[in-house]
């Protein structure tokens, strides 16, 4: 951080104005200019003295095949790592995958039949839910030996299909070189962190004036 340093109009003497200007400062990385009618945005000094810029190591977090194909299966399913899919999928298709670690499911790419109401529609079935339609199972979490299994009926009118992976979890931390890779990104001041190792997000609590995709600095 550079120096700071105070450039004033004319002497001040109230010690108020030299702690906002350090607040400032803080939030800001930049240097302030003080006059005796500069005026601070309450939003402002509330993030400057509520920010959290702690740093603390984190275990290594394990990786794993997630995922397998299990039983007997017809059509274009496929497992490859922690991902399933049957992309450009036919008709008949009956496949059913098996968890082999748990963790939280990542959409990919999700587009299958509408429901209709002749009860036959094209659906991934998981936890008891069947998804369809473009409504896949985003951030559900599954346990170890949980089975997905996906069915289409024996119309054409199929979809593009879907591709799914299971990750563990994004954990909030406070490491600023965390970049989400291992399930740890840096995400402070209370942000809510979404999604899975590789493809983290950070969420800002709402009118709190903090902001950042790490929510590391003032809005």
């Amino acid at each position: 951080r550079p120096v700071l340093s105070l450039f004033i109009e004319r002497p001040i003497w109230n010690p108020l104005h030299y702690v906002k200007a350090f607040l400032l400062f803080l939030c800001t990385n930049k240097t302030p200019v003080l006059s005796l009618t500069m005026k601070f945005p309450l939003s402002l000094l509330l993030c400057s003295a509520g920010l959290n810029m702690s740093s603390s190591k984190h275990p290594a977090q394990k990786k794993t095949p997630r995922v397998r194909l299990s039983g007997s299966n017809t059509g274009k399913c496929a497992v490859s790592g922690a991902c399933f899919s049957s992309l450009d999928y036919g008709r008949h298709e009956e496949c059913t995958f098996t968890v082999s670690e748990g963790g939280v499911l990542e959409v990919i790419s999700f587009d299958t039949e509408v429901f209709w109401e002749g009860g036959l529609t094209d659906y991934l079935a998981v936890g008891g839910e069947d998804y369809f339609g473009a409504s896949g199972p985003q951030h559900v979490a599954v346990s170890t030996g949980d089975e997905i299994t996906w069915s289409s009926d024996g119309f054409d009118d199929n979809n593009a299909g879907f591709e799914i992976c299971i990750g563990d979890p994004c954990v909030a931390s406070s490491v600023s070189s965390d970049d989400g890779s291992d399930g740890y990104y840096y995400c402070v001041n209370r942000g809510q962190v979404d999604g899975i190792a590789g493809s983290c997000t950070c969420t800002c609590p709402s009118g709190s004036g903090i902001g950042g995709p790490n929510c590391a600095s003032c809005a």
